[in-house]
């Protein structure tokens, strides 16, 4: 459930266009929330929708914070694998949230 959440909060916070946050979370991770998480089904539907809902109120919040024309996080669908949708992103660590590049200096 730990993974779940921290991957939960890793779109939350680096996806800064809640249609995109919404996509990933909703299309992509909620559909296979019972192969990921090993709970009875009214335990995992209530833990995801009160973790999505955190969620959509961070990605909410982050207009405020940052310039909605650049996002660190691009996802793409890549590929077709068993049946499932394959999705390949990179995930821009210099990404500042004015938009400018952090050295660490």
């Amino acid at each position: 459930m730990q993974n779940f959440g921290e991957m939960t909060e890793l779109i939350a916070l680096t996806t800064m266009s809640l249609e995109t946050a919404m996509d990933l979370l909703f299309e992509i991770i909620e559909p296979e929330s019972s192969c990921l998480l090993v709970r009875p089904p009214p335990v995992i539907k209530q833990f995801v929708n009160s973790l999505f809902g955190i969620a959509r109120g961070h990605v909410d919040e982050a207009p405020n914070c940052h310039k909605p024309e650049k996002e660190p996080l691009r996802p793409a669908i890549y590929d077709y694998e068993d049946g499932y949708s394959v999705v390949k992103t990179s995930l821009r660590l210099d990404f500042g949230w004015e938009g400018e590049r952090d050295y660490g200096g």
